[in-house]
């Protein structure tokens, strides 16, 4: 190999840490708000929902708020490191032609669109987004059970 392939092939390998460490940090911050948002919701099934409980619910919004925002911007990371390890594999490819890299890459793109039509179009940020989401609804349905009264 030469020395600007293996140049590359570094910079690919840290980037492909660094977006496994991206996705480590939004499993951290999910688990977190799972548990946060379980045991605010296992308080609300058992205790009275009165008055006092409206900082909690008010709590629970803000937690699915901050996880939102927080897997947008996990994402926004995680693209960025993504498409530099991109940028850089497509250098190796033009470096080594006959390895035929990108050629085989479009030919298991292709297959796998072609294997899973539906499933290939969902982004998974949107998954963890939507989850956050939910959290939301959950706290304003709470927020709504308060002030109802």
């Amino acid at each position: 190999m030469t020395d600007d392939t293996d140049i590359l092939l570094r910079m690919v390998e840290d980037q492909l840490i660094q977006t496994r460490h991206t996705e480590s940090q939004r499993t951290t911050i999910t688990n977190f708000i799972i548990v946060m948002s379980a045991a605010i919701i296992g308080f609300f099934t058992t205790k009275d929902i009165n008055q006092n409980s409206l900082p909690l619910a008010i709590f629970l919004v803000i937690l699915g708020v901050y996880g939102a925002i927080f897997c947008l911007k996990l994402y926004e990371r995680w693209h960025l490191q993504f498409k530099l390890a991109q940028i850089w594999g497509d250098r190796i490819a033009e470096l080594h032609p006959d390895a035929k890299i990108n050629e085989l890459r479009d030919e298991v793109l292709t297959e796998h669109k072609r294997q899973y039509p539906i499933l290939y179009k969902i982004r998974v940020r949107y998954l963890w987004i939507v989850f956050n989401i939910l959290i939301i609804i959950i706290g304003f349905f709470y927020i709504y059970l308060i002030i109802k009264g």
